[in-house]
């Protein structure tokens, strides 16, 4: 049974969050009191995540349109639940205008948010202190995103001073959407912005060998964001089989001095497993690490217990 005064709770810790950010996340289900509910608010609108069944249309209608008024013009519903088969969701307008396509800025980042294509709508609102560590950091040289999505991560690093950023991906969709978003944000002086459809996997190995043969310069950050599960031509990518070939990749490509991030949204997958890893694949490795900071989402909007979730966490290292 749902008690409107867990959202209602909820919206109240968010008030001056709502006075200074456009786009946040509203209610973050298992964290606040009832797991099948997330709420993102982007611009003027609103999606409903459903992880339950118990999230209809009849439940949006009824519990959550008249809190959400106030702050929203329109509320899109995203069915969730795992035994959907993801080929047959689609978003459901349930309230006002539908906003099939508009900009949003977050974290100094034009996005363009597409809320009826995909339930995150082209945008992880958790990976904001990625793109703050990537700003800080300022890195120069070489960056390889991976799992690049729309591109968010990598137009940071470009945007902070890289001379060459690769957006990695499988999906010449999702690069599409990636070369929109940069053209919003690239910087007139800025580096060089490439956009390369290829399995990760596949791609790091082969450059990999190309810089151990001088034919290609190492890189000064990597970036690792990888879904749980994937697809590519390759086949297919599982997080907990593919992580430590993913890493020991990596780990060839990057410059002493430069900075690997890793980014996991695994419920069972916390930074300290990765440390684990790592200490599993670069035990006897000349490479070594050291761990800068460890990432997780704003504890105000996401409220809720990481081994239990899908949110953001991960680590950022030095190469030493």
């Amino acid at each position: 049974m749902f008690d409107k005064k867990v959202l209602n709770d909820g919206l109240a810790k968010r008030t001056q969050l709502l006075k200074s950010q456009e786009c946040l996340r509203l209610f973050d289900g298992l964290g606040e009191g009832f797991r099948g509910l997330v709420i993102d608010k982007l611009s003027d609108v609103a999606v409903v995540h459903g992880y339950s069944e118990l999230v209809t249309r009849d439940f949006v209608v009824s519990n959550l349109v008249e809190p959400l008024q106030p702050l929203v013009k329109t509320i899109y519903l995203w069915p969730r639940s795992r035994d959907n088969d993801s080929r047959t969701r689609q978003a459901e307008l349930i309230f006002g205008p539908a906003k099939p396509e508009f900009t949003v800025e977050v974290d100094g980042i034009k996005h363009i948010v597409r809320p009826e294509r995909l339930p995150q709508a082209g945008i992880f609102l958790d990976s904001s202190p990625v793109r703050s560590f990537i700003s800080e950091i300022k890195v120069k040289g070489r960056v390889i995103n991976t799992f690049a999505y729309t591109g968010s991560l990598g137009i940071t690093a470009h945007m902070a001073g890289a001379a060459e950023v690769i957006q990695l991906d499988s999906s010449s969709a999702i690069l599409a959407w990636a070369k929109e978003n940069f053209e919003l944000n690239k910087i007139s002086d800025g580096g060089i912005m490439r956009f390369i459809e290829d399995d990760v996997l596949g791609f790091l190995e082969k450059e990999a060998r190309r810089i151990e043969t001088g034919k290609r310069g190492f890189c000064d950050l990597i970036i690792l964001d990888p879904p749980t599960i994937g697809r590519s031509d390759r086949g297919l990518f599982k997080v907990h089989h593919d992580l430590p070939e993913l890493i020991e990749l990596a780990s060839r490509c990057i410059e002493r001095g430069g900075y690997l991030i890793i980014t996991l949204n695994a419920p069972d997958l916390s930074a300290e497993t990765i440390e684990i890893y790592l200490d599993k694949v670069l035990g006897h490795s000349e490479r070594h690490f050291e761990i800068l900071r460890s990432f997780s989402a704003d504890p105000l909007q996401y409220p809720t217990h990481l081994a239990e979730s899908s949110v953001m966490r991960g680590l950022a290292l030095k190469v030493l």
